[in-house]
């Protein structure tokens, strides 16, 4: 039994301070062996002069064994009742320690204890009764159990043991059977598995390493001794048999394996010190288990999911003299099943509106976590000269625990609008985007491609990783516009109920300018017309550009009537040069530099075009397509108008509205 040893005021009146035995604060109250953890471990460490992790590992068991023989014990390093009697300084039983009298709690030269010694018996009470007897079952709680490289104590077999009703039991050990079964692989239960452990309930009560199994024909047992197991008269007590499995398994040995184990015998102690041997050969108790490697346990999953922050399409103002650092991509990267080691990862890049590769926009591109940089390339990883390409982010060495979520982002330098790499200008307008599609993730092929592995070293294939996350484009002006939605209306009128039944499709959105003046025509083009959502982008020509959705299929661009206002100052235009573009407008809206104007495209679609009645019931809606726009100059040309398309056509779309039968 544990003793507590701590200072105290002795009967001749005089503060003792403890010895150095007894002056740790702790007890020992259990059986303590190689594997055990926990504060009574510290407290073992602190007493023997082992480094108190709390772990009780091989040092610890060295530093135990020196003890035992020091006080004449068997040095097994197993810290059983003697062994902590030693400890924590009792006297053999019925005797008082040297020094002490009667009616003493502790010796007033030494602080130490005066507590007579106690008999050696179980933790949780001595055995009480009589002769007795056991009866064992199998139980099915564990049948045809998958294993999986690096388990602890992953249980495998259970079984009952039952107490007469004439004495407590103590179950003191158990003898174990293990075999190979499968035809081809390893049979050497160490290729497999570090130990195998007894556990009665949830708690362990007994382990041996797999490596003292003994061997013959192929078939490995061992009796492995187990401490406080006492089953109480006419109680019945539920045991069970725990692998814990070799993290290195050899994928060629478990792909086919199935091992058996068996309990052949349980051994006990009655109340009268009768020691028994109950067999338990072929009472059914065995069972069968498989090894599985984390990639083919099921359990494992390299999960990529899109980022909370990661950015929409959209404008994004960057220098006409210095580098923009822009946001490209945010994901995130959870290891399920196991820890796992990223080594590196791909991913795609695309690049709009330049002639050459994308190193005419991009000077450098860098992946990473929590603001710090991993890695970061300034080329293609494929070499090849077009606008898409791939980033290979390399030598990473990052560890994601198991259970743990990494977000990461991937973040671009802009090169300067005026900025020059070989015979291309980066231009105002030209985009770039960045993915990680989940072909990506799965292409492990290559010696040069994404490589994860998981805590035991074993590539994470491509079963194992799910999802992918889609890096929408990033368009970029040094002299520019943003367009942000502000509200839409969807309205039906019955006129005459035969012809003339129209609806009226009301869009508001804001322009804001930044780095010079912006000028849009007040020109507005229903472009397009269809069942689908996807429209056309106006030309310089067109000015802002509209699509019509319909149910029907009848809906043609002739049949949308449009106009556009603004709370923007309209200022006449007058066409200069010879553009064909020049003659397309008479008026111009502006929108000063780093102000904002509101914008209206109201649509009117009705039956008054082509045959009566060929709309009638047509659910139609408007979405926003484009918009034009010169910055700086109120010259619209060609080659000197923009055209604004970020992200419009996915976040600007009116209701529906059904004209009327």
């Amino acid at each position: 039994m544990g003793v507590m040893i701590v200072a105290a005021l002795f009967a001749v009146g005089v503060a003792v301070a403890p010895s150095s035995a007894s002056a740790a604060a702790c007890s020992i109250t259990m059986t303590l062996r190689v594997g055990s953890t926990g504060a009574e471990v510290m407290c073992l460490q602190s007493l023997v002069g082992a480094s108190a992790d709390g772990k009780f590992g091989p040092m610890t068991a060295a530093a135990v064994k020196a003890f035992q023989t020091s006080k004449g014990l068997a040095a097994d390093g197993v810290v059983g009742a003697m062994t902590r009697a030693a400890l924590m300084g009792s006297a053999p039983v019925g005797q008082l320690p040297a020094g002490c009298q009667v009616g003493w709690m502790f010796n007033p030269a030494t602080g130490a204890s005066c507590v007579a010694g106690t008999p050696d018996a179980p933790s949780n009470g001595a055995l009480e009764g009589g002769a007795g007897s056991i009866t064992v079952s199998a139980k099915s709680t564990y049948t045809n159990e998958d294993v999986v490289a690096g388990d602890e104590d992953a249980k495998v077999l259970a079984f009952e043991v039952e107490a007469d009703d004439d004495s407590d039991v103590e179950v003191t050990s158990v003898k174990v059977e293990l075999a190979q079964t499968a035809a081809g692989n390893s049979d050497r239960v160490e290729d497999y598995m570090d130990s195998v452990s007894i556990f009665m309930g949830s708690d362990k009560i007994g382990e041996a390493d797999a490596e003292d199994f003994t061997e013959n024909n192929d078939i490995y047992t061992k009796t492995i001794s187990v401490d406080n197991a006492i089953v109480r008269a006419g109680e019945t007590e539920v045991f069970s048999v725990a692998i814990t499995a070799a993290s290195n398994l050899d994928s060629g040995d478990i792909d086919d394996d199935a091992f058996g184990v068996d309990v052949l015998n349980v051994r006990f102690e009655d109340a009268d010190g009768v020691v028994t041997t109950e067999d338990t050969d072929g009472d059914t108790l065995d069972r069968t288990f498989d090894f599985d490697d984390l990639s083919t346990s099921g359990d494992l999953e390299l999960k990529l999911t899109e980022g909370s922050e990661n950015p929409d399409a959209q404008v994004v103002e960057v220098d006409d003299t210095t580098d923009t650092d822009v946001t490209m991509l945010e994901f995130k990267l959870k290891a399920e099943g196991s820890e796992m080691l990223i080594d590196s990862l791909l991913l795609s890049a695309t690049a709009t509106g330049v002639d050459d590769t994308w190193a005419d926009m991009v000077s450098d591109v860098s992946l990473e976590m929590d603001g710090d940089e991993l890695d970061s390339v300034s080329a293609y990883y494929d070499g090849t000269d077009d606008d898409a390409g791939d980033l290979f982010f390399n030598d990473l060495d990052l560890t994601i625990g198991e259970g743990d979520t990494v977000t990461f982002t991937v973040v671009a330098k802009i090169r300067d609008t005026a900025a020059t790499t070989g015979a291309t200008v980066f231009d105002n307008g030209d985009s770039f985007a960045v993915s990680f599609p989940s072909s990506y993730l799965d292409d492990v092929t290559g010696t040069d491609q994404t490589d994860v592995e998981d805590e035991n070293g074993d590539v994470v294939v491509a079963g194992n990783r799910t999802g992918s996350v889609t890096g929408e484009a990033q368009t970029f002006y040094s002299t520019g516009i943003a367009v942000d939605f502000v509200s839409v209306d969807a309205d039906p009128f019955t006129v005459d109920g035969t012809n003339n039944d129209r609806v009226e499709l009301v869009m508001n959105f804001k322009v804001t300018a930044f780095g010079g003046d912006a000028y849009i025509p007040s020109v507005i083009t229903v472009k397009s017309a269809g069942t689908g959502s996807a429209g056309t982008a106006p030309t310089a020509a067109e000015g802002v550009g509209l699509h019509l959705q319909s149910s029907d299929a009848q809906l043609a661009v002739g049949k949308g009537i449009a106009i556009l206002t603004s709370s923007a100052d309209e200022e006449a235009y007058t066409p200069t040069g010879t553009d064909a573009t020049d003659d397309a407008y008479t008026s111009l809206f502006k929108v000063n530099d780093g102000s904002s104007e509101t914008f209206t495209a109201k649509v009117n679609v009705d039956n008054s075009i082509a045959t009566a009645g060929d709309l009638d019931g047509a659910q139609v809606r408007a979405i926003l397509t484009g918009v034009t726009f010169s910055s700086g100059t109120n010259v619209i040309t060609t080659a000197g108008t923009l055209v604004y398309t970020s992200n419009l056509q996915d976040d600007f779309k009116t209701p529906y509205a059904t004209i009327a039968d």
